[in-house]
């Protein structure tokens, strides 16, 4: 959460815009009037443009809070475009004209996003051997989720290293892992940063929609 803060802006600032006001929300919290309230407040002084959600704990229990505070009245918000499984939550807890449909903001992965051959694969192949990413719900969906493109990265470096170190050895492995690899992945060109293993691709500013497609 802080990292995603950070980051966000950096880019905020680059692009010549100012962040007024943060609000961190605890580990689990499910209570977010103080932090809306917080926000309202500040605004009052500075009219705040635009929210920016990263990552709150409960987006259900969050975008509730929305709606009992009427915050969209005082802002635009911008959300994220999590995964499918929470967006069809926070949907359903919405009482009507409230909606999520139509909600735009950061996006790690939707399949219908990128536009390259690997994920043009992985996504036929999802959709081949019905695989379900919330089976353990019952939901209907059988297309890639939020961190299905992440997963299958990671598999592409791990044969990636073993192919290039075939008898295994760790210190050769790492050595490997940390001399700046870069791979085409479902989300695109993926570079796997030396100094912590952490993959870099591009993010997405998406828009959320009814997908009724089979």
């Amino acid at each position: 959460g802080y990292s995603g803060v950070a980051s966000m802006t950096a880019v905020i600032e680059e692009k010549g815009g100012t962040v007024v006001h943060t609000e961190y929300a605890t580990l689990g919290e499910v209570d977010f009037s103080a932090h809306v309230t917080n926000l309202l407040l500040e605004d009052a002084s500075t009219d705040i443009d635009y929210l920016f959600v990263i990552w709150p704990g409960s987006f259900a229990a969050m975008y509730a809070e929305f709606g009992i505070q009427d915050i969209a009245s005082h802002m635009e918000i911008a959300g994220a475009c999590i995964d499918i499984l929470s967006m069809n939550i926070i949907e359903a807890g919405m009482v009507p004209p409230a909606t999520y449909v139509g909600a735009t903001g950061l996006c790690l992965y939707g399949y219908d996003l990128p536009d390259n051959t690997v994920n043009d694969w992985m996504v036929a192949e999802h959709v081949t051997r019905n695989i379900r990413p919330n089976g353990a719900f019952l939901l209907p969906y059988r297309v890639p989720e939020l961190f299905t493109a992440s997963a299958f990265a990671t598999a592409q470096f791990l044969v990636d290293v073993t192919n290039a170190v075939p008898n295994l050895d760790s210190t050769e492995m790492i050595r490997h892992l940390e001399s700046g690899l870069t791979i085409d992945c479902p989300k695109g060109t993926t570079y796997l940063r030396p100094a912590d293993h952490q993959g870099l691709a591009e993010m997405y500013i998406a828009e959320a929609w009814n997908d009724t497609r089979a």
